[in-house]
């Protein structure tokens, strides 16, 4: 085995890799797909800032300009669980900081107007059960 793929830069201002797609009509950007049987534990993407003085980094920004339709189901991030047990978490927000000033999920809605739809909706859909739709109100 070795490594497929080795980026070793020194940029101090300029992006490492940089792609830009402007003309994409179907299928994206970056496809990453594992097909292995291992049940060995892995991450299949890790991103760490590993840095401690680097307190302004953020791992990772993902930011749309395109305005989403909630009527069809559109999504900036979309996670999805595909597995056919149920003995494990889809998502975890680990927050390991010992102060008290940080917090574990930050939900923040720029839009200055009073009349918008919900800050989160919880949704249940299966089945066995009928749908169940909880919506939190505007903060």
């Amino acid at each position: 085995n070795q490594i497929a793929l080795d980026i070793n830069a020194a940029n101090t201002i300029a992006n490492v890799v940089d792609v830009t797609a402007s003309a994409l009509t179907s299928h994206g950007i970056l496809n990453l797909v594992s097909d292995s049987s291992s049940t060995t534990a892995r991450d299949l993407v890790y991103i760490k800032n590993d840095n401690t003085a680097a307190t302004k980094a953020e791992c990772l920004v993902v930011e749309n300009d395109a305005v989403m339709d909630f009527a069809t189901a559109s999504r900036v991030v979309k996670i999805v669980n595909n597995a056919t047990t149920t003995n494990a978490a889809t998502m975890e927000i680990r927050h390991t900081a010992d102060d008290a000033t940080g917090c574990n999920l930050l939900l923040s809605n720029s839009n200055a107007a009073t009349d918008s739809g919900p800050m989160m909706v919880l949704y249940r859909s299966d089945a066995t059960m009928p749908t169940r739709a909880v919506y939190l109100p505007s903060l």
